[in-house]
C-alpha cells in the first residue's frame, strides 16, 4: 500500500483508490506487438499532475487484468473490499481503476452491493501510456476529486471518464476508440468536471437499497440468450438443463419474442427459472405492448420478468443479486417488475 500527501495533508479527505487493471495499466509490446498489463497503481498515481492538491491517497493493487476476464467472483471479491475500505471512518471515497469492457458492469455490481453512502467512483483509459494521448492520469485525477467532494456522498457508485460524471444505471460505453467512450444515453451525464469544480446537475434516480452479499463467495448462475430471426430455442431450453438459475432474454423492440422461443419460455418458467425479458434496443426500455405470443402482454402473463430500462447485461446483474439475497423470488418482481 502506499500513501501520498503533503505537510497539509490532515486537512484533506482520504481517498483509497484500488487498481483492477485494463487498458489504463497497460502499453505497448514490441514482441507480442499489442498491449499488455504492464503499470501498477503506484505508477498510474505518479503520473497524475497536482495529486497532493486532490487529497491525501492510498492505493492498493487489487488485480492486474484485463476486464474482459472479470467474473462474478471477482465482483463479490471488490464489492467485499470495498465495503471494507468504506468503514473506515478516514475514507471518504474509494477510486477504482478498471478496463473499459466491462466498466459499466462492474460498476452497477457495485451501485447495488456497496453499503456505505461514501462515494464509490470507477474510471479507466481509451489510451495507454504508449501514446501521447493517454487519458489515464486524466481520468484518475477527475475520479479522485470527485470522490473527495462532499457532495458526491450518497449518489451511488459513479463513473468518471473524459471530465464527465455517470450514473452507474444508465451509463454504458458508446465507443470502442474514442476518449469519449461513454455516455448516459437519453438521460445524459450527472455532471462534468471544470477546471478544479465538480458540478452535479441531478442526482441519480431510483437507486434500490443496497443488498447485502458480503457473506457470498458466489452468486447464482444466470445466462443470456440473444434472440435473433431463426433463433434456435432449444439453446435456451439448454441454459436450463446446464443449471441455470435465470436467463435474461433479450429480445426485439420493446421486449418481443419470437413463436418458438415463447414457448421455450414456457417451459423455463414451469421449472421455475428465472426469466428476465430485456431488448436490443439501446433507448425506451421494456414495454409490455403486445398480446401475440412473445409479445410483451403474454411473457409477462408467463411469470417473466422485465428489465424495465436497464441493459440486458445490467438486468442479468440484478438478478443475479436478487437470487442471491433472495431464492424466492420476491425482491426480483420487485426490481424487475412490469
Amino acid at each position: 500500500m502506499t500513501t501520498s500527501g503533503g505537510s497539509d495533508a490532515g486537512a484533506r479527505p482520504l481517498v483509497k483508490v484500488l487498481g483492477v487493471g485494463g487498458t489504463i495499466a497497460m502499453k505497448y509490446d514490441p514482441e507480442s506487438h499489442g498491449y499488455v498489463p504492464a503499470l501498477t497503481e503506484e505508477d498510474l498515481l505518479a503520473l497524475v499532475p497536482g495529486l497532493d492538491g486532490l487529497a491525501r491517497v492510498e492505493s492498493a493493487q487489487f488485480t492486474n487484468i484485463p476486464s474482459d476476464w472479470i467474473t462474478p467472483e471477482i465482483w463479490l471479491q471488490l464489492s467485499a473490499a470495498v465495503n471494507r475500505e468504506l468503514e473506515r471512518p478516514e475514507v471518504s471515497g474509494v477510486v477504482i481503476t478498471h478496463g473499459t469492457d466491462t466498466l459499466e458492469e462492474t460498476a452497477y455490481f457495485l451501485s447495488l452491493t456497496v453499503l456505505s453512502p461514501k462515494p464509490v467512483v470507477i474510471t479507466g483509459a481509451q489510451r495507454t501510456v504508449s501514446e501521447t494521448d493517454f487519458d489515464g492520469p486524466r481520468n484518475l485525477g477527475d475520479s479522485i476529486r470527485v470522490a473527495a467532494d462532499p457532495a458526491s456522498v450518497d449518489r451511488g457508485t459513479l463513473v468518471v471518464f473524459d471530465g464527465k460524471i455517470f450514473a452507474a444505471d444508465t451509463v454504458y460505453k458508446c465507443h470502442t476508440n474514442r476518449l469519449d467512450a461513454f455516455s448516459g444515453g437519453e438521460y445524459g451525464a450527472l455532471g462534468d468536471l471544470f477546471l478544479k469544480s465538480v458540478r452535479y446537475r441531478r442526482g441519480p434516480q431510483g437507486r434500490p437499497e443496497p443488498f447485502d452479499v458480503r457473506d457470498r463467495e458466489t452468486l447464482p448462475k444466470v445466462e443470456v440468450f440473444h434472440l435473433y430471426p431463426g433463433a434456435d430455442a432449444d439453446l435456451l431450453r439448454g441454459c436450463a438443463d446446464r443449471g441455470a438459475a435465470g436467463v435474461v432474454v433479450q429480445g426485439f423492440g420493446a421486449g418481443n419474442l419470437s413463436e418458438t422461443v415463447y414457448e421455450a419460455l414456457k417451459d423455463l418458467t414451469a421449472r421455475e427459472v428465472a426469466v428476465v425479458v430485456s431488448t436490443v434496443v439501446a433507448r425506451g426500455g421494456i414495454v409490455p405492448m403486445y398480446s401475440f405470443a412473445g409479445g410483451g402482454q403474454t411473457t409477462k402473463a408467463l411469470g417473466a420478468y422485465s428489465a424495465g430500462l436497464l441493459t440486458t447485461n445490467k438486468a442479468r446483474i440484478m438478478l443475479m443479486v436478487c437470487l442471491a439475497v433472495d431464492a424466492s423470488g420476491e425482491l426480483a418482481r420487485r426490481y424487475l417488475a412490469w
